[in-house]
């Protein structure tokens, strides 16, 4: 969204300068001073920076948050960075999706061993299809595992913890029920898509 608004308020003002005042629209004829150089009112600035800020707090977003794994657990690196052992279930893994301007957001979550729930940086998925972002993301948790099962670090007791957060507990139970129904259509975890259609 910051990217559609720097690319609009840059070109608007591309136009006004190549224009100039004589060809400007009448709209636009305050923003040229008497000697005819281009004048910008602070809201165009406003914009401008707020659209510039939010566009960079996203980038570092995306290249700060990730999520590392290791022999002695996961280190999950977001605006926090948090060291957590290898949960002694896979159940400790769940999925949470929210809409946001039109797209389905999909992001997987821990319970650490006191209970307390951690986004998983690095496993958020979007999709205009709330479906193929929460598969995505449930494909992005069982890599996880996987890696910690295949270097025998990772071992599935069964165990079964909820969430101390009852909304938080359905959101899981509804999550996991929809993967395994999706899955069990022959849903391809990660694409969203049929096996005849690959």
């Amino acid at each position: 969204m910051s990217i559609a608004i720097l690319v609009v308020l840059c070109g608007a003002a591309g136009a006004l300068a190549v224009l100039g005042p004589e060809r400007a629209p009448q709209s636009f004829s305050g923003s040229f001073g008497a000697d005819g150089a281009l004048r910008l009112n602070s809201g165009f600035w406003m914009l401008l920076v707020v659209s510039a800020g939010s566009l960079l707090g996203n980038l570092h977003r995306i290249v700060r948050e990730r999520t590392t794994v290791s022999r002695e657990g996961l280190v999950l690196a977001g605006r926090r960075t948090r060291r957590v052992a290898w949960p002694p279930s896979r159940s400790y893994f769940f999925l949470r999706t929210r809409r946001h301007l039109g797209h389905a957001e999909a992001c997987a979550w821990l319970l650490d061993p006191a209970g307390t729930a951690l986004r998983v940086p690095g496993t958020r998925r979007l999709s205009k299809d709330e479906d193929r972002a929460l598969l995505a993301a449930a494909a992005a948790v069982q890599t996880i595992w996987e890696w910690g099962v295949t270097r025998a670090v990772a071992y599935d007791d069964g165990s079964y913890c909820p969430a101390p957060n009852d909304a938080i507990e359905q959101e899981r139970r509804a999550s996991d029920r929809r993967v395994s129904y999706l899955t069990s259509c022959g849903i391809v975890p990660g694409t969203g898509a049929h096996p005849g259609a690959l």
